[in-house]
């Protein structure tokens, strides 16, 4: 006589047999003689669920936000374009097969990063918004995001900004998701001037955001912090008298 397995599947031996484990995790179970099943003569069902499961989740996570950010980094100093597996590979320390496992193609590893921008300054915005003691200084430390941000900002330009760009030229069908990035900060400038009260609130958000997206420009092209400060000086008067 055989055993009755969870599954309802019967086998005709009562020694230890590997039954294929039904998830998308390379691991098999093994029962033993009293139809106990174990992991490898390691764990119990319960074990595995608590431990060995959720430790390959988390590599498994773990792995998937070393490439974006790998990838992120990349994108912003080199550009898109330039950007190819092999040099995500090499910075995220992971082999370039792997990849595909979690990312099928460029597209997707560039939609992957958007999306942490995305999160990241949806935090930022919502921070400020709970640290701030009004409006007008959440407009100032949005302003001073580019002056705390210098070294990087002179160098390589704004990471939003010359992404969407790049995009604009040779990827229009990304250019839409990066865009999301803009409007985010638009909805939230937008906000910001509603509160203030000033007769066209959104003209005056994009009025800002394009501001300091030229502020920045002209400071990557000349690398003058100078220039970058005197002009943050001027958004922040301009604030005051709005």
């Amino acid at each position: 006589m055989g055993i009755e397995f969870p599954s309802g599947q019967r086998r005709s031996s009562v020694n230890e047999q590997s039954v294929p484990l039904l998830h998308s995790f390379p691991v098999w179970h093994k029962y033993n003689r009293g139809g106990r099943r174990l992991m490898h003569g390691l764990y119990t069902t319960d074990e595995f669920t608590r431990g060995g499961v959720n430790e390959m989740c988390s590599k498994s996570t773990h792995n998937r936000q070393r490439i974006v950010e790998a990838a992120e980094m990349l994108i912003y100093h080199q550009g898109y374009n330039q950007t190819s597996f092999s040099d995500i590979a090499q910075s995220a320390g992971l082999p370039r097969g792997n990849f595909y496992y979690y990312f099928k193609s460029k597209d997707e590893i560039l939609l992957a990063v958007i999306a942490h921008r995305q999160e990241l300054l949806q935090q930022q915005l919502e921070a400020w918004s709970r640290e701030s003691i009004g409006p007008r200084d959440c407009l100032h430390r949005f302003v001073h995001m580019m002056q705390d941000e210098h070294g990087e900002l002179l160098r390589y330009g704004c990471p939003i900004g010359s992404l969407t760009q790049e995009l604009s030229k040779t990827q229009t069908g990304l250019r839409t998701q990066a865009r999301a990035l803009f409007e985010l900060m638009q909805h939230w400038l937008s906000q910001q001037m509603t509160q203030l009260e000033v007769p066209d609130p959104l003209g005056t958000a994009m009025h800002l955001l394009g501001r300091c997206q030229g502020v920045t420009l002209i400071g990557c092209v000349y690398a003058d912090q100078g220039f970058l400060e005197k002009e943050i000086e001027q958004l922040d008067e301009w604030i005051d008298c709005l």
